[in-house]
């Protein structure tokens, strides 16, 4: 089978070695550019199926590059990655909807991780043989693991309204004992339950041997990027804000209802 193709797109030549490194160690195909410009000339010869991206670089930035692909035929549909040393601009990057973004300097758990779980959700996009959506008249289960009451009964809201079928535990027992009675689609936890971490409580669910392919989203405060890391080494698929309106908390949802199969592979289709 053929490696998965990136093309990392960075003025910065450390940048670009140390992460052309860490991509073709984890088995991908990697491909080099110095500027948009490059970049979107070596798009358009090697049809990448994932562009990492710096913003700020010489001819052409990061942002037209990423334009130019959405306005060509064959690099509408490449999953995008923003390369960036400005954490906070999260919001920002959400708005001009890129797949994902990397903070520099960047972790390699973290890099894979996030590399790994846009090239699944592309692929899902692309074969469509799994549905994200509320389909054949059965409603998606959506079990929420959150003790503040007012939080659990704005998110059942927010949800219920959208067609999903919505249960709350507001303990790690409730919620272990709702997980085996109902089998949900997606487990929405709290970052810190009862003093257990996000991370730990994905790996109990886990640890229930029936019941290995959840997808999990996190909910946290306003900034909750210092968890992801190991969140998304645990097995998050999402993450979603208190603050959040109805239309991020189901976006979110309905992108982590294609939870990732045992043979997944890094690199590898």
């Amino acid at each position: 089978m053929d490696k998965k193709k990136i093309l990392i797109v960075e003025d910065e030549s450390h940048m670009r070695m140390m992460l052309s490194l860490e991509l073709e160690t984890a088995g991908y195909e990697v491909h080099q550019a110095e500027d948009g410009q490059k970049g979107f000339q070596t798009a358009t010869e090697v049809k990448p199926d994932l562009i990492i991206s710096d913003i700020l670089m010489p001819n052409m930035d990061g942002n037209q590059l990423m334009q130019k692909l959405r306005g060509s035929d064959f690099g509408k549909e490449i999953p995008f990655i923003v390369l960036t040393a400005r954490g906070q601009m999260h919001d920002y990057f959400e708005v001009i909807e890129v797949d994902d973004f990397i903070i520099k300097p960047f972790d390699a758990e973290d890099l894979l991780a996030r590399v790994k779980k846009v090239l699944y959700r592309a692929r899902e996009k692309q074969s469509k043989t799994k549905s994200i959506d509320i389909s054949a008249g059965m409603k998606k289960k959506i079990l929420i693991l959150e003790n503040d009451v007012f939080l659990g009964s704005k998110l059942e809201g927010m949800l219920t309204g959208s067609g999903y079928e919505v249960y709350i535990a507001n303990t790690i027992a409730e919620g272990v004992n709702h997980v085996l009675r109902l089998k949900p689609d997606a487990v929405i936890l709290k970052v810190q339950l009862d003093g257990v971490g996000a991370d730990k409580l994905m790996e109990i669910i886990k640890g229930i041997s029936s019941l290995k392919d959840f997808s999990f989203i996190i909910c946290g405060e306003e900034s909750i990027e210092e968890g992801r890391p190991s969140a998304l080494k645990a097995g998050a698929w999402g993450f979603i804000r208190k603050t959040d309106d109805k239309e991020s908390v189901v976006k979110a949802v309905r992108e982590a209802l294609s939870p990732p199969t045992a043979g997944l592979s890094a690199g590898i289709s």
